[in-house]
């Protein structure tokens, strides 16, 4: 088939963030099989990072076109008046753009692909230009699910009854535009009956998330009281689930062991979190092998309290055998079994007492780690993600076929 693409940024495999990298991963899956073109958004990336991704997908695709997006601080406060007046969601406001409205109908007038496949939630309003492609919206984060875990762990009341009113706007929108796709996929159960719930008979499908899990890792000493945590900070649960960590979690294992340090990656960190580095915090920025930080971690955290969706991060963390402590909703719908391939934790005080027994007990925490990617590679592979692909295109384009016969009657 002749796919396009239809992405809120450009993909490549140092993007760093677990999105990012699970669609350049998904794109390679599917340049084996299909002609991909590829439509995004670009914004402030530098430009070595510009470079990358094109390099990269220059590779994979036959066509890469690309539109600006404004995010200056106008924009931010066009989007914010918009939620206001009529519940809008301001990460979908932020994404209307009558420029790559007109690129999406020239795309689709050239090239005529079989499929539009638009990724994450801010893509789906696009859906109306689509034409006589058939249409799939590969969901990756149920927002309105997200959404509304950030209202359910928020305690300040002013700034629940806005995350409250976020999670509606999400909710609306996600149930206008996703029926209007031939398809809608989904990458957990829970994301697919959240979905369904607010809009009977939508017909999600699942397309689990995949892993590659190396034959052989090479050997790793992991630095002595190290616990690492990797994530893109745009991305609201990580700044949350950090800010948890440092502030209600790691003084207690400070206490314990005083040599503790927490090793923070990732790009784009808000300065409230920055503020909070000092002798124990460490915040690394971008570091170019997510996978190779990880292992030279003694024990990798999630400690997040929102978001949907399998969360990349622990999916990598168990590939390589970290030793991992996590929250329930960092290892959801992964198959992790606590005391076999993780240890889970949903209160300050246990996740402080889980770390500090892997840091007392390397032997243990390797036996964990190497539970949890036996498990990713029986239950993770991209062989399985394939097939359900296939399905879920085909199935896109006879919906779309029905459809216009239906129309042309």
């Amino acid at each position: 088939m002749k796919l396009l693409v239809l992405s809120p940024f450009l993909y490549h495999s140092k993007v760093g963030h677990g999105g990012g990298v699970a669609c350049i991963e998904q794109l390679q899956m599917l340049a084996q099989h299909h002609e991909i073109h590829f439509l995004a958004f670009v914004t402030r990336e530098s430009e070595e990072e510009l470079r990358l991704a094109r390099a990269e997908l220059g590779t994979l695709c036959q066509s890469i076109n690309t539109v600006k997006l404004d995010i200056s601080k106008m924009a931010v406060l066009r989007a914010k008046l918009k939620f206001l007046l009529r519940l809008t969601p301001v990460d979908a406001e932020l994404f209307v753009s009558a420029a790559m409205q007109r690129q999406l109908q020239a795309q689709l007038a050239s090239l005529r692909p079989d499929v539009v496949f638009a990724q994450f939630p801010q893509m789906a309003q696009y859906v109306d230009f689509c034409g006589a492609a058939a249409s799939v919206i590969d969901v990756q984060d149920a927002f309105s699910i997200s959404g509304f875990r950030k209202f359910r762990s928020q305690t300040a009341p002013l700034k629940k009854i806005g995350l409250f009113f976020n999670w509606i706007s999400w909710l609306l929108y996600e149930m206008r535009h996703y029926k209007a796709f031939d398809a809608v996929a989904a990458v957990t159960d829970q994301d697919r009956v959240g979905l369904e719930i607010f809009s009977p008979g939508l017909g999600a499908d699942v397309i689990k998330a995949a892993i590659a899990v190396d034959a052989e890792l090479a050997p790793v000493t992991p630095l002595a009281d190290t616990i690492g945590f990797i994530g893109s900070f745009s991305h609201y649960p990580n700044v949350e689930g950090v800010r948890y960590f440092i502030e209600q979690i790691l003084p207690t294992i400070v206490a314990r062991r005083p040599t503790a340090r927490f090793l923070v990656a990732g790009g784009n960190a808000p300065a409230h979190l920055l503020a909070l580095a000092g002798a124990h915090v460490e915040f690394l920025g971008f570091v170019p092998d997510s996978n190779e930080f990880m292992r030279a971690n003694a024990v990798v955290v999630v400690p997040l309290l929102s978001g949907g969706g399998v969360k990349i991060k622990t999916l990598h963390a168990m590939a390589c055998a970290c030793p991992m402590v996590s929250s329930s909703i960092g290892v959801e719908e992964t198959g992790v079994v606590d005391g076999e391939h993780a240890l889970v934790a949903d209160t300050p005080q246990l996740f402080a007492a889980q770390v500090l027994a892997l840091l007392d007990d390397p032997q243990r925490a390797r036996q964990l780690g190497q539970g949890a990617r036996a498990l990713a590679g029986e239950r993770f592979s991209w062989k399985a993600k394939a097939v359900s692909m296939e399905r879920v295109l085909n199935h896109a384009v006879q919906k779309r076929a029905a459809r216009l016969r239906l129309a042309a009657r």
